[in-house]
C-alpha cells in the first residue's frame, strides 16, 4: 500500500476486515504506531526507503509480490512502483486516472495476469447503494465496538494558528 495520510486509515481497516494478513503501509515511521493500531503489519518508512527501492523491499516481506496494492497517492511515479509490487494475477487500484507510464509497464507485461482499477469509494453513485446500506447498517456498531477508527485529527485554536506548512510537517 502506497499511502497519504489522509487516505490509508480507511484503507488499512478495509483491509483488515476483508481478512488480509499482510498490511504494508509506506508512510512516515512516526505513523506507526497508529496505523499499526489499524491494522497495518509493516510500516516501511519513507525517510528510509527511497520510492525507487519499495518493491523490492516489499519482495523482502512477500517474495512473489503481493495479491492486491492500494496506491492512496496513484502519480505516475508511485502507479508504476505499485504495480510492481503485485503478485502475477495481483490486482491494483488506483485513485486517479491511469498514467502513462503505467499503461506503458502493463503492455510490456501482458504475461503477468496484473489488473488495474480505478478505486473511488462513494456509496451514492450508481451501482453502489446496496454496498452503501450494507456498511451504514454496521458502521453505528463498528464504530463502537472499536472494529473501525475515525481519522486522526489536529485542532487549531485561533488563539495559536499554525500555517499549513506546520499543518503539513506534523502529517
Amino acid at each position: 500500500m502506497i499511502t497519504h495520510p489522509e487516505k490509508t486509515y480507511e484503507a488499512i481497516q478495509v483491509l483488515k476486515l476483508s481478512g488480509f494478513t499482510t498490511i504494508i503501509a509506506y508512510a512516515s515511521f512516526k505513523h506507526s504506531d497508529y496505523l499499526t493500531s489499524l491494522g497495518a503489519t509493516h510500516i516501511l518508512d519513507r525517510a528510509s526507503v527511497p520510492l525507487s527501492d519499495l518493491a523490492s523491499t516489499v519482495r523482502t516481506i512477500s517474495p512473489d509480490g503481493l495479491p492486491v496494492v492500494y496506491d492512496a497517492i496513484s502519480s505516475a511515479d508511485t502507479q508504476v512502483v505499485a504495480y510492481d509490487c503485485l503478485l502475477n494475477g495481483g490486482s491494483l487500484a488506483i485513485t486517479t486516472a491511469e498514467a502513462p507510464s503505467l499503461t506503458a509497464r502493463r503492455e510490456s507485461d501482458t504475461a503477468s495476469g496484473r489488473d488495474v482499477v480505478q478505486f473511488l469509494a462513494n456509496s451514492h453513485l450508481p451501482g453502489q447503494d446496496d454496498i452503501g446500506k450494507q456498511v451504514y447498517a454496521v458502521l453505528s456498531d463498528w464504530l463502537r465496538d472499536g472494529v473501525i477508527a475515525v481519522c486522526f485529527t489536529f485542532i487549531i485554536s485561533s488563539n495559536n494558528l499554525l500555517n499549513s506548512q506546520s499543518i503539513a510537517q506534523s502529517i
